[in-house]
């Protein structure tokens, strides 16, 4: 068996540590926590990115309804083998593959992962970080997960992003923008300060599919870390000196 060439994300989750135990003392965030891990279990991301997708109904109406009903519920597998994603979670972190050649694919990784992203900083006030590279694996769902373009992904991750970002790494860039040249889901992959390509809380704002609504939600999300963090390690600190930064740039930029 031969390994697969993918699209690879590995994506942490920080502070994860501290958060487990503010859920000692704080009921209300221990609930949001566990009701957020629990909604990205593989089988309720797969229902949640495939049961939403538009089915026209050729009829005199022009009817459109969702995969989750035109297929009965069975939309995940029915769609997933057009359209595969593969996912794996454990603890803070979640690996997230696609076959490199699959448009539709490429397009529903990029929606998760800012997905989770958007769903960690304002829902928990939680940064994450990540790296994404292409190369061969062996990866399906919660199974077999191994090969070298898991070891540069995690690599990306927790040595060279440094910062709470997904560092896109140059094949991986250069690929996904001949697949799906023009597709949104490409906006928020920037030139970060450093020269490398990479994903960040600000730069999803960019992102034309984004509800308004997020936004507003961002400087209370940066307060609320950095109240988290002020007693923390000089390392902590820098992680958000950096997201705060480009929420600067950001404002400006709209000046």
């Amino acid at each position: 068996m031969d390994y697969e060439n993918r699209l690879v994300c590995f994506f942490d989750i920080l502070g994860f540590k501290s958060a487990i135990n503010r859920c000692e003392t704080d009921t209300e965030f221990r609930m949001k926590l566990y009701d957020l891990l629990n909604s990205l279990q593989t089988d309720d991301i797969k229902d949640f990115l495939y049961g939403n997708f538009p089915v026209y109904l050729l009829d005199k109406q022009n009817t459109i309804v969702t995969a989750r009903e035109f297929h009965k519920g069975k939309h995940v597998e029915e769609i997933s083998t057009s359209w595969p994603l593969a996912i794996t979670q454990f603890s803070d972190s979640f690996v997230i593959s696609c076959p490199a050649d699959n448009k539709v694919s490429c397009n529903l990784m990029l929606k998760l992962i800012y997905f989770l992203s958007l769903s960690l900083f304002v829902d928990l006030k939680l940064m994450s970080r990540g790296g994404l590279t292409l190369g061969k694996i062996f990866h399906t769902d919660d199974r077999v997960l191994f090969g070298p373009a898991m070891n540069e992904a995690y690599k990306l991750e927790s040595v060279e992003a440094k910062y709470p970002r997904v560092l896109v790494d140059e094949a991986a860039a250069s690929h996904m923008r001949k697949l799906i040249n023009g597709s949104p889901n490409l906006e928020p992959i920037v030139m970060d300060l450093d020269g490398r390509q990479a994903i960040n809380m600000v730069s999803i704002l960019s992102w034309s599919l984004i509800d308004e609504s997020v936004e507003p939600e961002y400087p209370v999300s940066l307060s609320h870390i950095k109240s988290n963090i002020e007693a923390e390690l000089e390392c902590v600190m820098e992680k958000y000196r950096y997201l705060d930064e480009r929420w600067v740039q950001y404002l400006q930029s709209k000046i």
